[in-house]
């Protein structure tokens, strides 16, 4: 973890059991973040609020800010500021209990689901969309970049 000294992730969970999937994977999400933040061309610290929710509190947030009533599986509210030296990216909100549900329908397990999902929300963060079919394709490009270079299957 030294080698990610210039980077942060602020992790809060209110899913149970959800919890053991970022002291899993901590080592992973730090590789991910670094990821991305080399894209920023940027030499100061960055941190990356993560939070896992609930369904329900997914379907709140999704619904105030995007006016879409229905949950789902991540959403990203960019911040892109600097205080102090250090640059927050933003807020990744995980919905914890699609994850399982998720990962089985595809053939994966939890903590790919989300490595993927935290990836995914650290695209949004930087400017990264999918609003139409070219944009989605320099998105899951990326998204395949990334996982491969990380040996992340």
């Amino acid at each position: 973890m030294d080698d990610f000294k210039n980077l942060e992730i602020t992790f809060f969970n209110n899913v149970l059991n959800k919890k053991i999937l970022f002291k899993k994977n901590k080592e992973k999400l730090y590789q991910l973040l670094n990821e991305i933040t080399k894209e920023l061309n940027l030499k100061n610290q960055f941190v990356v609020s993560l939070n896992i929710v609930k369904g329900k509190k997914m379907q709140i947030l999704n619904y105030k800010y995007r006016n879409v009533d229905k949950t789902t599986d991540v959403l990203s509210f960019p911040q892109n500021e600097l205080f102090a030296n250090i640059y927050d990216l933003g807020d990744i909100f995980i919905n914890g209990e699609l994850l399982e549900e998720q990962a089985k329908s595809i053939g994966s397990d939890q903590d790919t689901e989300f490595l993927f999902l935290f990836m995914h929300g650290l695209l949004h963060l930087i400017g990264y969309d999918h609003i139409n079919i070219e944009d989605e394709k320099k998105m899951i490009n990326r998204q395949k970049e990334i996982f491969k270079k990380l040996k992340i299957r």
